[in-house]
């Protein structure tokens, strides 16, 4: 009960009379702008400490552009974690911080167009979208701080900065936005492969992808189509401390009439249980940098196509750029579409602040 109560009154401080107006945001998102981060990321391999220095390079200047104040901190492993701030004028100890994130480094011998370089286009667009928005909002604004995680693919990463915060500024995080392992979408049936066990554990998510009808488009004389595990969504996977959040992307996707679907993945259990395999088998769950912040009780979504369960150049010197489709476009610029405007929704509410409070385990 008490989390629907909690939906039902974020959702209430969000609303706008005018949608166009409340989707401003979403609107800003432009194809120029990402395509040539996305150019720049993608011709570069991101596995060795030169190679992804050359993308830090990029990162850096991209969020320096956008108007953020830069901060770096060095993780284990020879990694280099790049922030950029948007610190409100009265901003203090006190203030909700929102981050939004994704990892830049790859695996060796790929320059990883899928995993993780549209995850790094999306972060860089939504970070130049966003900043000036909410430097000019007539109100009040949490943090927003816009991070590429380095060695995500070693388990570092985010694990290696969360380790360094003390318990009072971690309290400070509301959410986490998480990107990795995105863009890849096809209509082919059978493409998509769930996590064993996923039919037991989450009934209704399994036949959402198994073969639940859907229009293709928003036009209402859009042909239904039958799905038979078609990869041409995207997942937003939640613990659950963070159902409210995955509600908000919907409801920010709806609202603006973004033509993406979306299937949230609401796990039953807090993020320490599930990627603590305590519980049955989550390691699909927990692959990337979202769950350090899981392990901590903090809110946190992970934005994913699902990585190797629908994309065969997973890990592969294939992930490259001839991989590239306009539907895997269209995709990439709706979901920074959403993710934009519903950072900026979040950001600029009265209920910025952690959705759950953070228990103790």
């Amino acid at each position: 009960m008490r989390l629907e109560i909690l939906v039902l009154l974020l959702a209430l401080s969000l609303t706008v009379a005018d949608d166009n107006i409340s989707c401003v945001i979403s609107d800003a998102v432009s194809n120029r702008t990402f395509s040539h981060y996305l150019r720049n990321i993608a011709a570069l391999p991101g596995f060795t400490n030169v190679e992804r220095l050359r993308r830090a390079y990029h990162i850096r200047s991209a969020f320096r552009k956008a108007g953020l104040t830069m901060h770096y901190e060095e993780t284990s492993q020879e990694g280099l974690t790049i922030i950029g701030i948007h610190k409100p004028i009265d901003s203090n100890e006190d203030t909700p911080l929102w981050l939004v994130s994704a990892h830049y480094d790859t695996v060796a011998n790929t320059t990883g167009l899928f995993d993780n370089s549209a995850g790094v286009a999306a972060l860089l667009e939504t970070a130049r979208v966003l900043t000036p928005a909410l430097k000019n909002f007539n109100g009040t604004t949490a943090e927003v701080w816009f991070i590429a995680w380095d060695r995500e693919e070693e388990y570092s990463g985010s694990w290696s900065w969360i380790s360094s915060k003390s318990e009072k500024d971690l309290k400070r995080i509301a959410g986490v936005w998480n990107m990795d392992s995105v863009g890849s979408i096809s209509q082919q049936p059978s493409g998509q492969r769930v996590p064993p066990g996923l039919e037991q554990l989450l009934p209704d998510v399994y036949h959402q992808i198994e073969s639940v009808r859907i229009q293709r488009k928003l036009a209402e004389d859009s042909p239904n189509v039958q799905q038979n595990f078609r990869p041409n969504f995207l997942t937003v996977i939640t613990d659950s401390r963070s159902v409210v959040m995955a509600t908000i992307y919907n409801q920010t996707v709806a609202r603006c009439r973004i033509p993406i679907r979306v299937i949230a993945v609401p796990l039953p259990y807090p993020g320490s249980t599930v990627c603590g395999s305590l519980i049955g088998n989550f390691g699909d769950f927990c692959r990337s940098d979202h769950a350090a912040f899981w392990s901590k009780g903090i809110e946190a979504v992970h934005i994913t196509d699902t990585a190797d369960l629908r994309n065969p150049c997973y890990h592969e010197t294939c992930d490259e750029w001839k991989e590239m489709r306009e539907e895997n476009w269209l995709f990439l610029l709706q979901m920074t579409s959403s993710l934009a405007q519903t950072v900026f929704d979040v950001a600029t509410s009265p209920s910025s602040q952690p959705l759950v409070p953070i228990q103790n385990e």
